[in-house]
C-alpha cells in the first residue's frame, strides 16, 4: 500500500471524527495527513476533495478554494465538490465566481438535495453581496455626513456574518 493511500485513509478517519468548526485536534491532524497524501500524489482527487472539505469546515476558505479547484479539475462533474467550492468562494466574497458554478448545478442537478442546496447558496450569496454593497455605500456617505455635522467618531459597521456551514456538506 502506497504511503499516500495510508495518509488519505488516516486523514479520512480523523476527519470523520472531527467536529466541524470546533478547531479540534482531529481536524488539524486530518488536514496534515491529507496534505501529505496530496503532496505524495498530486492529482489525487479524493484527497484534494477531502482536504478542501477540511479547510472549509475549519474556516480556511482560501485553502479550501485551492484544494477544491484541484479536485474539480480531476473530476469536473462532481456536484458535491462544486457546491463546496461555491461555499468557499462565497466566504471569500467572490460572489460572481460562486454564481458561475451554482447556476449549472441548479439547472442540471438530478439530486433534489443538491439542487436545493445550490438554490439556497445562490440566494444567500446574493443577500450577502447586497448587504456588503449597502454597507459600502453607507460607509462612503458617512464622511460626508460627519463633515457636515460634528467631528465625533462613528462606530464601525458590524462585520458581515460568516456563511452558515450546511450540515449537509459531506465530502
Amino acid at each position: 500500500v502506497a504511503d499516500e493511500v495510508v495518509q488519505f485513509y488516516y486523514g479520512a478517519a480523523l476527519m470523520e471524527r472531527a467536529v466541524p468548526g470546533s478547531g479540534d485536534a482531529d481536524a488539524a491532524k486530518a488536514i496534515a495527513a491529507l496534505e501529505q497524501a496530496v503532496q505524495l500524489r498530486p492529482g489525487f482527487a479524493d484527497a484534494d476533495r477531502l482536504l478542501g472539505y477540511g479547510y472549509l469546515v475549519t474556516g480556511q476558505p482560501a485553502k479550501a478554494r485551492d484544494a477544491l479547484r484541484a479536485a474539480l479539475q480531476e473530476e469536473p462533474g462532481d456536484q458535491n465538490v462544486t457546491m463546496m467550492l461555491a461555499e468557499a468562494l462565497v466566504q471569500l466574497g467572490q460572489f460572481a465566481d460562486a454564481r458561475v458554478l451554482l447556476g449549472p448545478v441548479v439547472g442540471r442537478a438530478t439530486d433534489a438535495k443538491i439542487k436545493e442546496r445550490a438554490r439556497d447558496l445562490l440566494g444567500r450569496s446574493a443577500t450577502i453581496e447586497q448587504q456588503q454593497q449597502l454597507r459600502a455605500e453607507a460607509e462612503a456617505e458617512r464622511p460626508v455626513q460627519q463633515a457636515a455635522t460634528t467631528p465625533t467618531e462613528q462606530p464601525a459597521a458590524p462585520p458581515v456574518p460568516p456563511v452558515a456551514r450546511s450540515q449537509n456538506f459531506r465530502p
